[in-house]
């Protein structure tokens, strides 16, 4: 299948890069298929000892009268420790069970529909190019947040290094990252600055990664209830080799049910990580916005800031569709032709219409559904926040 044509293709790439691909690379060679496990051990214990030597600076941080630098660290710490978490969830469990299904799924949905069902290929088609579109876009507002990082680190250390030909006081070499060391830094600069910059770099590309699974898999079910919905519309005109259109009907409902179910698998496995997401993007935000206005590493930060309110945007909006689309396949029900069919079909299609007025939720954890007004909830708090921390009413 074409790259264009697959809405898991960059998914995939991005999470093999990344180390935390657990299914099987398909038409790599036998060597990388060895060395890949290793790899993918390294670069997660890696990743893991940022939010460790991040936190274990803060108590230092928070009781120098460097205010700005200890919400710096907070929120670089919240954040790194919520994506090892999620990284970590990724690889347990259901999750490459749902992977596999999906791309299953996607499979062979594409070759069934190629040439045969041209509105439905259509809707596939058009879900693809707009998942690719979005992950794209967020793709280079990763990346462009990640190279004002570096330049950030890579600039400051020269400056200061060039600074200090010239001057015979010896000061505290800056790092990008306010990580606690066990060695002395200022001995071993080169080799930590080169530690933070490749940790940043790899950090980006876990956020890309989750970033890009997590939105192939919500539009991939946006995509999966249009097309549900337009073969309840159009039953009566499946399956012409039927003997009725109630054999077709049922065929249809037999796959909303298979759809109902790995939705709730689904649900099961994310509404964890949707609550952490939920609980902790305020207190991020707040943490940037805060050091936006106390001018420190501008660029980055407003960078950083639209990253998080995407993510939590996107996450939100994916979910509120699902819940929209689910709901609207009573509607393509009530919209097909069921006045001119027989009485079976009717009582069949009036109990689906019944069932899908429970819509499909992906859910905060125990708190409900999350939607659009949920995550403008958070930004509305992260102003809150915001307001607490300067003391000002921000107007």
């Amino acid at each position: 299948m074409a790259a264009t044509k697959e809405m898991f293709y960059y998914t995939r790439v991005i999470m093999i890069l990344c180390g935390i691909w657990r299914l099987e690379i398909h038409k790599a060679p036998v060597t990388l298929k060895d060395i890949y496990p290793l790899y993918s051990a390294v670069v997660q214990i890696w990743n893991a000892l940022t939010p460790i030597l991040l936190g274990a600076n803060l108590p230092t941080l928070f009781r120098s009268n460097n205010v700005a630098v200890a919400y710096e660290t907070l929120t670089s710490f919240l954040y790194s420790a919520v994506l090892t978490l999620k990284i970590s969830m990724c690889q347990m469990g259901i999750l490459p069970k749902l992977i596999k299904l999906a791309l299953d799924k996607e499979r062979h949905l594409y070759s069934k529909l190629r040439g045969c069902n041209p509105a439905l290929q259509q809707i596939y088609e058009e879900h693809v190019f707009y998942c690719n579109k979005l992950t794209k876009i967020f793709y280079l507002t990763v990346a462009g947040g990640t190279v004002f990082h570096l330049e950030f680190g890579i600039v400051d250390g020269y400056n200061f290094s060039k600074s200090q030909k010239h001057s015979n006081v010896t000061l505290s070499k800056p790092l990008p990252l306010h990580f606690w060391y066990p060695v002395d830094e200022n001995k071993y600069y080169t080799w930590m600055l080169v530690d933070q910059l490749l940790k940043i770099a790899l950090t980006a590309f876990y956020i890309a990664g989750f970033q890009s699974f997590s939105t192939s898999l919500f539009i991939f079910l946006r995509a999966q209830l249009k097309i549900l919905q337009e073969n309840f519309r159009n039953f009566h005109e499946l399956e012409p080799w039927e003997s009725s259109a109630f054999w077709s009907l049922r065929t249809v409902c037999l796959k909303h049910q298979e759809f109902i179910g790995y939705v709730e698998d689904l649900n099961k496995w994310i509404k964890p990580i949707i609550l952490i997401e939920y609980g902790t993007s305020s207190v991020m935000c707040a943490g940037l916005l805060f050091q936006i206005i106390a001018e420190v590493n501008v660029a980055f930060n407003v960078v950083f800031v639209f990253i998080l309110w995407g993510q939590l945007m996107l996450l939100a909006w994916n979910c509120n569709e699902v819940l929209i689309e689910s709901a609207n396949l009573a509607k393509a029900l009530y919209e097909s032709e069921w006045y001119e069919q027989d009485a079976r079909t009717k009582v069949l299609i009036y109990t689906m219409i019944l069932r899908c007025q429970k819509p499909l939720t992906l859910n905060i954890g125990p708190f409900g559904p999350m939607t659009a007004d949920a995550a403008l909830s958070r930004i509305k708090m992260a102003y809150s926040y915001t307001t607490l921390m300067t003391g000002d009413d921000l107007k």
